[in-house]
């Protein structure tokens, strides 16, 4: 009995010896010195390509933050701010980022990324994504709106300024007191049922032309009653011009020419082989016809070219110093090259596929003549391929 007992106590002892021995090696060992099960190893990299029309800030990846080149937490439109990228860990989630623009709204993609080593992501104006707060909400980059109204959320819109204000939006809700003129009058109040959001209110007065908007963003919470009243001192921003601001009543417009390819067809000195488009029923007809998308992504923008030699010229006689600014993409088939020029000195050169971008150019005070031009139809073996030079938000506006 007494040998038996001995021989139990020796096992017992020899065994907790071995496991004291694993649990202490297993504690030093050096593949898991400073590092938790919390800790994800970050041995992939992910770049994010914006390649949409809207700016995205905020943008995260497994809550790894995605920068621009120069730190940056907003990735813009042009090419040289467009991209970012961030060291992560492998595995997959979804893209979550903020939509920047006239409609502010916080989304996430519609499906996760997977990221395993180096990895890219573009987002384009179809990306199908879903609003982080209303996620059933879902629907293309571009065209998604926030999410129908909820119980209990509402904006109140008051004007008492000196004018009646027209076309009042807020998040593309139109508040109206007369919708003849599709305006609210001096004097009246518009309440609506909103979704909850964050966006300026655009206008315009009717005793100014000038596109403007709220200098300020306005919020709408979740469950919240809303009021912002328009006075005489409500700080604005001419919306086509945001180096622009003053008061309601006092901010002149700086704008000399506009076109947005949205209304009647603008003043040029001449137009040819050009049209405004939403789609290709817009187009003339080719079985390959090579163009962009609108530059919204809805909407519609100017195409040049076709079946001949294109040209959009457009004079302007200025009192002072303004600014020329305009958004472009371009596709080729072969040889159909497109050019742009001021006062008969070429400025650019485009041949092959450019995504939109916008140019910028300074004009002094006196008289211009400003041109774009796209080469004509390629033919070959009894087949004609349409090429085109598209353009929208044509501006220019006083800088001084």
């Amino acid at each position: 009995m007494k040998n038996f007992e001995h021989d139990t106590i020796i096992k017992k002892t020899g065994l907790l010896c071995v496991v004291s021995l694993f649990v202490f090696f297993s504690a030093c060992s050096p593949e898991d010195a400073g590092e938790t099960e919390t800790e994800a190893k970050k041995d992939s990299t992910l770049e994010i390509v914006n390649d949409s029309s809207s700016s995205i800030s905020n943008i995260k990846w497994k809550d790894n933050p995605i920068k621009d080149y120069a730190g940056n937490l907003t990735l813009g439109t042009g090419y040289s701010n467009s991209y970012g990228r961030a060291e992560v860990p492998s595995g997959s989630d979804y893209l979550y980022f903020t939509r920047e623009g006239t409609t502010v709204m916080n989304l996430r993609t519609l499906n996760k990324i997977t990221v395993s080593g180096d990895t890219s992501f573009t987002l384009t104006n179809s990306t199908m994504v879903a609003e982080v707060d209303h996620e059933d909400n879902t629907g293309a980059l571009s065209t998604i709106t926030p999410a129908a109204s909820t119980t209990g959320i509402s904006l109140t819109i008051k004007n008492q300024s000196f004018s009646d204000l027209l076309n009042v939006e807020w998040q593309g809700i139109a508040f109206a007191s007369n919708t003849v003129e599709n305006s609210l009058t001096v004097g009246n109040t518009v309440n609506k049922k909103v979704a909850a959001g964050t966006g300026y209110i655009f206008f315009k007065r009717k005793s100014n032309p000038a596109f403007a908007r709220t200098r300020e963003l306005v919020m709408v919470g979740e469950k919240e009653t809303v009021e912002f009243t328009f006075t005489d001192n409500t700080l604005i921003v001419e919306a086509n011009n945001p180096d622009n601001t003053g008061t309601l009543k006092n901010m002149t417009t700086t704008v000399v020419f506009f076109d947005d390819a949205e209304g009647d067809i603008q003043n040029y000195a001449e137009r040819k082989g050009s049209a405004y488009y939403a789609d290709e029923d817009d187009l003339p007809y080719s079985y390959y016809d090579y163009f962009h998308p609108p530059y919204t992504g809805s909407g519609k923008s100017i195409a040049l070219g076709g079946m001949t030699d294109a040209k959009l010229r457009l004079t302007l006689n200025l009192e002072r110093r303004a600014k020329l600014s305009f958004w472009f993409a371009n596709k080729d088939y072969n040889t159909n090259g497109a050019k742009f020029s001021i006062d008969g000195t070429e400025q650019a050169a485009w041949q092959g596929d450019y995504n939109w971008s916008n140019q910028e150019y300074t004009l002094e005070a006196g008289s211009h003549e400003i041109v774009w031009t796209k080469h004509g139809y390629y033919y070959y073996f009894y087949t004609d391929y349409y090429a085109y030079l598209s353009l929208d938000n044509i501006l220019v506006y006083y800088i001084e």
